[in-house]
Parts: C-alpha cells; sequence; structure tokens
C-alpha cells in the first residue's frame, strides 16, 4: 500500500471506524486498524476499523446492517477500479511468458505452473491465482509472451 493509496483509504472511511464510527482516540487502543479480507489475499484491504469491530467483525454483538455494508463494499475495490484493473484480473499468459510482480520479482510460465526467476528467491511453483492472491492483479503486469485466449475469441 502506498501512502497516496493510504490516504485514500482514510477518505474514503472518513478517519473513523466504518462500522461503529468511533474515531481512534477515542477507541480502547486509540488507533484503527486496517482490515484486509483474507479469502482475498493479503493485499485486499476491506477498510478501515476500531479494534472491537475487527475482533468482532463475524460475531452477531455487531449492528449486521452495517457489517453487511461494510462488507459489501470493500475499499479494494475502489483500489482496483483506481488503478484501472478489473476485480477478476487478467487472464493467464500462455507458456513462456514472463511477468513481472511486486518487489521486482520475475515468474515466467513452465509447463508445470509459474517459477521464480530469481536466484535468490528459490520460490516453489505456484498457479496462476496464487500469484494473483499472493500479489493482487494491480500488481501483476506480462513483461513478454502473450495471453492465452479463450476458445473461440
Amino acid at each position: 500500500m502506498t501512502c497516496e493509496d493510504f490516504e485514500r483509504l482514510w477518505d474514503h472511511a472518513k478517519g473513523v471506524c466504518q462500522i461503529c464510527g468511533r474515531r481512534g482516540e477515542d477507541t480502547a487502543h486509540r488507533v484503527l486498524c486496517i482490515d484486509h479480507d483474507p479469502f482475498t489475499g493479503p493485499w485486499a484491504v476491506r477498510g478501515i476499523l476500531c479494534g472491537r469491530c475487527n475482533a468482532a467483525l463475524h460475531l452477531p454483538c455487531l449492528d449486521s446492517q452495517k457489517v453487511a455494508s461494510y462488507m459489501a463494499d470493500p475499499w479494494w475495490l475502489h483500489m482496483l477500479s483506481a488503478y484501472g484493473v478489473q476485480p477478476e484480473g487478467i487472464p493467464e499468459p500462455g507458456l513462456g511468458a514472463l511477468v513481472g510482480a511486486a518487489r521486482r520479482l520475475t515468474w515466467r510460465h513452465a509447463q508445470d505452473g509459474w517459477r521464480c526467476q530469481e536466484k535468490r528467491h528459490r520460490a516453489s511453483c505456484r498457479t496462476w491465482a496464487s500469484l494473483n492472491r499472493q500479489y493482487g492483479p494491480h500488481r501483476l503486469r506480462i513483461l513478454t509472451g502473450q495471453l492465452t485466449l479463450p476458445f473461440g475469441t
């Protein structure tokens, strides 16, 4: 997350917990938390919550309508839109393609999956879905190779 991304997130949340509306200084820990969607990936920030709401997000003690509204409009969808990226990401490139990821890592599409090209980063073979989950569709870019288009297009 860049500083600009955080500023956009803070403005989107209006500087308060997006469920209960408390400011950070009005909470027990005196701060607000950045909430991530664990099912989408570590890059998928849903919003800003106080510690109480973050801990109780899936418990019945919170206002269910506010929780449902918060969960239905995750900030990461706004972030991808700002980057001009669709939530489903780009289609998987064909065999031999080279893809750049965050932290200047490059991945090559091999017969058995995606392999990191950096000697210092001996990553195991990955799937396209796992690369999208780890880095986010906004941080993957095709360096060489072509997209594999669905049959009939």
